[in-house]
This record gives structure tokens, C-alpha cells and sequence, in this order.
């Protein structure tokens, strides 16, 4: 009889421990699955705002891509074009290169400024005062009397009682400037040449 009740004391301590440990494991993981839904609803909630936020700027995005490509093949179909246009020039510029020449005319305004014009295209066979009007403004008044052109101002710088505009060419062998033997429309340049009209007071 004692060992019966013994028996169903310790069954029935076993079975209080047993739905205690249960109930322990139970509380623990139900504990455990709120934090995890807590995060989990934390979590979508900054993955929405996230969303808000930045959605706007991928689209943006996405849009600056598609003009950026096709910025590019415009820049690309524009350089091809630039390409076969400087070959067509490089090609044009050797089928007349026979055709034309390169000259250096100075410019010299008599107060100490002067402007270069150097390697100046011009046609084969051109005189002084066209190949000067290829560079600056030029006045001139022509004179039947000696069929020659007279040069009255050139960039807006006239002649005065005193002050003239005269041309002179620059000698290779001597190496000086000598005054232009005929007027500037008579005269017919040569490939290289370098002359100069200077504004001066001349001697005569």
C-alpha cells in the first residue's frame, strides 16, 4: 500500500515537472516568435519607408541612363560624321594644294603693336593687297594715271598729311626689310614670303 502511494507521488511530481518544463519551453518560444515578429514587422516598415524614399531616385536614375545612352550615340554618330569630314577635308585640302600657297603678313600700327598673320592660305598667283584683304580691312583708292591702287587705311587706320601705310618685303639673303618695289596690287607674292605693311612717316 505504502509502495502505491509512493509510486503515484513520485508519477505525479514527474508529471507537475514534466507540464513545468513544458510550460517554460512554451512561454520561452512564444517569447522568442514575438521579438522575431517585432523585427520582422520593424523590418518591413523600414523596407517601406525605403522604398518611398528612394523608389523616386531609382526611377530618376534610371531615366538619366537612357538619355546618357543616347547622348552617347548621338556623340558617336556626330564623331563618325566629324571623322568623314576630315577626311573629306584632308583629301580636298591635297587636291588643291597645288593650287595655293602659305605667306606670313605682318601688320605693323607705327605704336608698338604689331599682328603676325602667318602661314596664310592664299591662291597661287595672288598680289599683296588681295592676299592683305584675306586678313584685315582694307581701304584703297585705284589711280588711272598709273594703274596702281592706293592704300588709304587698313583696320580703320587712316593716312594722314604725315603718316602713310607702306609695304615692305622681307629680303632672305640680306636679311632686312626692303621697301615693295610696286604697288601692293601689282605685286605677286611668292610661296614663304613674309612681308609688312608699316604705318609711318615716310622719308621722301
Amino acid at each position: 500500500m505504502i509502495t502505491e502511494k509512493r509510486l503515484t507521488l513520485v508519477f505525479a511530481l514527474g508529471l507537475v515537472s514534466t507540464l513545468t518544463l513544458a510550460t517554460l519551453v512554451c512561454a520561452y518560444y512564444n517569447i522568442r516568435y514575438e521579438e522575431q515578429r517585432r523585427l520582422s514587422e520593424r523590418y518591413i516598415n523600414q523596407y517601406k519607408e525605403l522604398s518611398e524614399k528612394y523608389l523616386p531616385l531609382l526611377k530618376n536614375y534610371t531615366a538619366l541612363v537612357k538619355k546618357y545612352n543616347k547622348l552617347l550615340d548621338n556623340y558617336t554618330q556626330l564623331f563618325n560624321e566629324y571623322q568623314a569630314e576630315k577626311e573629306n577635308y584632308t583629301q580636298t585640302l591635297e587636291e588643291y594644294e597645288n593650287l595655293t600657297m602659305r605667306v606670313n603678313i605682318c601688320i605693323d600700327y607705327g605704336n608698338g603693336t604689331a599682328q603676325w598673320y602667318n602661314d596664310t592660305l592664299i591662291p597661287l598667283g595672288y598680289d599683296l593687297l588681295k592676299a592683305t584683304q584675306l586678313v584685315a580691312v582694307v581701304n584703297y583708292t585705284y589711280w588711272e594715271t598709273y594703274q596702281a591702287c592706293f592704300i588709304d587705311a587698313i583696320n580703320g587706320v587712316w593716312n594722314t598729311d604725315t603718316w602713310f601705310w607702306m609695304w615692305l618685303k622681307w629680303n632672305t639673303e640680306n636679311r632686312e626689310w626692303e621697301y615693295g618695289p610696286v604697288s601692293a596690287g601689282q605685286y605677286i607674292l611668292s610661296k614663304g614670303e613674309t612681308v609688312m605693311w608699316r604705318y609711318e612717316v615716310p622719308s621722301w
